[in-house]
């Protein structure tokens, strides 16, 4: 997901997360995972998400560096 720039800082990164989060415990997830830009890393950080690996994806012809952070749903 992506936010627009005349939205960004607003919350609505931190809504959609928190929307995703609830619809997938409430499916009977226990962990959630994604890839995360460099500039999205913080924000998903901020929201309990740890590092997995970092890994360049280059399927668009130019690697862009990426981050696979998860996040247990379970205390």
């Amino acid at each position: 997901m992506y936010t627009h720039p005349a939205f960004v800082r607003r919350g609505v990164g931190r809504m959609i997360l928190g929307l995703c989060e609830r619809a997938a415990a409430a499916a009977g997830y226990t962990r959630l995972e994604l890839m995360a830009t460099l500039a999205g890393e913080p924000l998903y950080r901020s929201y309990g998400f740890v590092e997995v690996e970092r890994i360049e994806d280059a399927r668009g012809g130019a690697p862009v560096p990426i981050v696979r952070m998860g996040k247990s749903l379970t205390s």
